[in-house]
């Protein structure tokens, strides 16, 4: 993910096109939004489920 967005940085810097450069500036942040999105769901994920295992042991 983060070679990814390295990549897209470094294709971004090299474009004159102002079109293009904003189509890649919505590229690097459309990325960085789902890997903290999906971070936020498993972190969620992982905390219900401790929460309901803790509840079906007791």
């Amino acid at each position: 993910m983060v070679k990814q967005v390295e990549d897209l940085q470094d294709e971004y810097y090299a474009t004159k096109d102002s079109s293009e450069r904003l189509a890649l500036e919505e590229d690097i942040v459309g990325k960085v939004l789902r890997c903290g999105i999906s971070l936020g769901v498993r972190y969620v994920l992982v905390k219900e489920s401790s929460v309901l295992l803790l509840f079906l042991t007791s």
